[in-house]
């Protein structure tokens, strides 16, 4: 995305104002041939981006929305799962089938949001049981909603020795196989966070160790 006016404060303020995007000439006609429009977070400009295509012009379309640092997203054709930083939203398409806005075919508004507090939600998913996942990388484990407390773990690293509102490894990635969570990723399989603020300065520095 490209505009002078998306420097100043009053672009980040006015997410309806126009701007222009550029990308690979063919992707227009590719997104519309898949009939897919594509969602992205960027947590340093606390952006929702969905991008699609205008059939009738060969352009691309692209939205975006403010959500305080919207990182962890997952999507099914009616419903997207995004966290920011205190919370974790449930945005609905409130479209019915065939029905459009704008020339659009889906709608996506905030039905609820769950308050987690900055607990540095990564990546989400939603189990075979539907019950929402997401890694905490903040406390190094993968959790679920608490309807008393910021979370609930349901599985941490071996390597973690307790849980504990400290990130001492960065978990960030997960990864599904038939409903259930199969595969993460972390920074380093540490158990402090002095190891892992040391581990980050040599990494910066010489780019050389494998996160896991």
């Amino acid at each position: 995305m490209s505009s002078d006016s998306m420097n100043n404060d009053q672009a980040i303020l006015n997410t309806t104002q126009e701007h222009e995007i550029f990308g690979d000439r063919e992707l227009p006609s590719w997104l519309t041939e898949q009939q897919i429009s594509l969602a992205c977070t960027t947590y340093q400009t606390s952006r929702l981006m969905l991008i699609g295509s205008n059939p009738e012009t060969n352009t691309i379309s692209g939205y975006w929305r403010i959500f305080d640092r919207a990182m962890g997203l997952y999507c099914t054709p009616e419903r997207l799962y995004l966290s920011s930083k205190y919370q974790l939203w449930q945005l609905d398409n409130v479209l019915a089938a065939g029905a459009q806005y704008q020339g659009y075919d889906r709608l996506y508004i905030p039905r609820i949001g769950y308050t987690t507090g900055d607990i540095d939600i990564h990546d989400i998913a939603v189990d075979k049981n539907n019950q929402i996942i997401f890694i905490s990388t903040l406390f190094n484990c993968i959790v679920t909603l608490s309807d008393r407390h910021s979370c609930k773990p349901l599985w941490k690293p071996p390597f973690i020795s307790q849980y504990i509102n400290e990130d001492r490894c960065h978990l960030n990635g997960l990864a599904m196989v038939e409903g259930e969570a199969k595969y993460v990723t972390a920074v380093s399989q540490s158990d402090n966070d002095k190891s892992l603020y040391f581990f980050g300065i040599f990494y910066r520095n010489h780019k050389k160790v494998a996160a896991i």
